[in-house]
């Protein structure tokens, strides 16, 4: 964990616009596209792995509140000047690790994960109930982890 740590402040920021990459998708679904229809004017949405808070400040809908999380500080601090830039109010940026999730339970209606770890209980906890869970991840084997805890939660809650 520390050297991904080390890795990641040293990058301090994740434009992907300078990195060399490719993406496929094998569905037509939009994420951003979801996001924005679903969210409500009153919801309260958490960013996990926000990095430079790019995609927040770019795709995410004017809401309520917006928290974007990271466990790196240098990640952070460049989601703050960036956020600095566009002079948006709504949004706020969080040192945290996606596995030991800091916040009240059933605070948020929205949590959104894009290609970052994350602990399903840690999410069930803090998400409302009927909230939405938006989750992208780089392969298939990303989510097991997460349909096998929710398929135990709906058994429990039958």
């Amino acid at each position: 964990m520390e050297k991904e740590l080390e890795f990641y402040n040293k990058i301090k920021n994740w434009d992907f616009t300078d990195i060399k990459m490719y993406e496929e998708n094998f569905t037509d679904w939009d994420m951003y596209k979801i996001l924005n229809e679903k969210a409500k004017d009153s919801d309260y949405i958490l960013d996990l792995g926000t990095g430079g808070g790019e995609k927040v400040l770019k795709y995410f809908p004017k809401v309520e509140k917006i928290i974007g999380t990271d466990i790196s500080d240098e990640m952070i601090k460049t989601a703050y000047k960036n956020l600095r830039n566009s002079k948006k109010s709504n949004i706020e940026f969080k040192v945290m690790d996606n596995l030991n999730i800091d916040f009240q339970n059933n605070l948020f209606d929205i949590v959104v994960a894009r290609h970052t770890c994350i602990e399903p209980k840690q999410i069930y906890k803090i998400l409302k109930y009927g909230g939405l869970l938006l989750v992208r991840g780089v392969d298939k084997l990303d989510c097991w982890e997460l349909k096998k805890y929710m398929e135990e939660v709906r058994l429990i809650m039958m």
